[in-house]
C-alpha cells in the first residue's frame, strides 16, 4: 500500500517533468503552428497528420491531403536565440514557393500575447513579433492572426506559453 501511494504522488511528478522536457523549438511549433507528434486538422475537405522527425530544430513531415490530391509537407522550427524562431516549410513547388520557403518568423518579446481561437485551429496575436509570408508574397509580413497546422489544446498551449516566457525567452 505505501507503495502504491508513493507511485500516486512520483507520476504526476513525472508526468510534469517530462512535459517540460522539450525544447524550445518543439514549444514555438506548438504555439504558433499547432504541431506535434501525431498532430492532425481536418478542415473542410483537407485533413493534416504530422510526425515529429526531429527536436531541435523541431522538424514535422506531414501529409496534406485535399479533394482527393495528396501531398508531403515538412516544417521546421529553428532558434536563431532564446527568443526568435524561423519557421521553414517546405514541399510540392506548387504549394510552396521554390520547394521550400520561409514560412514565419518569431520574435517573442514583441509579441504581447497569444490566444487560441475558440475553434482551435487559429490563434490570435498582439504585438509586432509575429509575421507570415504567403505563396503570393515572399516577403515576411506582421499579423495578428494565424491559421494552425493542427488543432491545440487550450490549456497545453498556454502551457507551452508559459515555459518559453519563464524558462525560455526570459526578459533580464
Amino acid at each position: 500500500m505505501r507503495y502504491l501511494l508513493s507511485a500516486m504522488f512520483l507520476i504526476p511528478a513525472f508526468l510534469s517533468g517530462a512535459a517540460q522536457a522539450q525544447t524550445a523549438e518543439e514549444a514555438i511549433a506548438y504555439i504558433f503552428l499547432g504541431l506535434a507528434d501525431g498532430a492532425k486538422l481536418e478542415r473542410g475537405m483537407s485533413s493534416m497528420t504530422w510526425k515529429e522527425t526531429d527536436s531541435s530544430p523541431a522538424t514535422y513531415d506531414g501529409v496534406w491531403m485535399h479533394n482527393g490530391r495528396t501531398a508531403a509537407i515538412s516544417i521546421a522550427v529553428s532558434a536563431t536565440d532564446n527568443c526568435d524562431y524561423v519557421e521553414r516549410i517546405a514541399g510540392p513547388p506548387d504549394l510552396v514557393p521554390h520547394g521550400s520557403a520561409l514560412y514565419a518568423r518569431v520574435e517573442m518579446k514583441k509579441v504581447t500575447s497569444i490566444m487560441p481561437r475558440a475553434d482551435a485551429v487559429g490563434i490570435n496575436l498582439t504585438g509586432t513579433g509575429y509575421c507570415e509570408t504567403s505563396p503570393e508574397n515572399e516577403d515576411c509580413r506582421p499579423t495578428d492572426i494565424s491559421d494552425l497546422f493542427g488543432a491545440i489544446e487550450p490549456l497545453r498551449h498556454q502551457e507551452m506559453v508559459n515555459f518559453i516566457r519563464t524558462k525560455i525567452c526570459v526578459e533580464p
